[in-house]
């Protein structure tokens, strides 16, 4: 028999049962009665504060981006040079995609849509927002053509990042595959940037 409702802090608790269901089963994987039996709560608790399953996996991809635009901003400022910037950052995201899990796919592999914000970015901008700054300074300081597309240049910086990670990062049976990947993002930003000098 499920307990009844009297949680402190249900938000939270189903917030964190739901990232690890989502880690071991994918956003479409599980059940609000799951991470409510996990909560210690009964199926009907997690209404009270998500009206469906995809509010609960919105609600962290968001929370995801908040952390993942945190960790990016932390990395591209603790190196002044802009190429070590830039790997600090791609460093940032594979250690973002192994750490959190159950946040990087929901963010990335959930298929639902950010929600419009009236009053801030979403998120998800917050992080690209970061790759952005260190696409520009990149530009400014690597390249003979300071009007190559900002935007681009972090458009194809994340899906090589993202390719690595989900390749070589992520449910990987080699040991060492955190390493590898490291070291095949950090040679395919080297060649990126390299081919945007010519």
């Amino acid at each position: 028999m499920s307990k009844p409702y009297h949680h402190g802090n249900l938000r939270e608790t189903l917030i964190r049962a739901a990232c690890d269901l989502i880690a071991q089963k994918g956003p479409q994987g599980f059940t609000l009665a799951e991470a409510a039996k996990i909560a210690g709560v009964s199926a009907a608790a997690p209404y009270r504060h998500f009206p469906s399953k995809d509010d609960l996996i919105l609600d962290i991809s968001e929370q995801g981006f908040a952390l993942f635009a945190i960790a990016l901003e932390a990395a591209r400022k603790s190196q002044a040079n802009p190429l070590d910037a830039m790997l600090a950052m791609g460093h940032a995201y594979l250690k973002f995609a192994d750490e959190h899990k159950g946040e990087y796919m929901a963010m990335f592999e959930s298929g639902i849509r950010s929600r419009d914000c009236e009053d801030r970015s979403p998120p998800s901008m917050q992080a690209f927002a970061e790759l952005l700054a260190g696409s520009e300074a990149i530009i400014r300081n690597f390249t003979a053509k300071p009007t190559n597309d900002v935007t681009e240049v972090a458009q194809h910086i994340w899906a090589l990042s993202h390719g690595v990670a989900s390749l070589y990062a992520r449910n990987s049976p080699d040991p060492n595959a955190s390493q590898n990947a490291q070291q095949i993002l950090e040679n395919a930003v080297r060649i990126y940037i390299k081919g945007l000098q010519s």
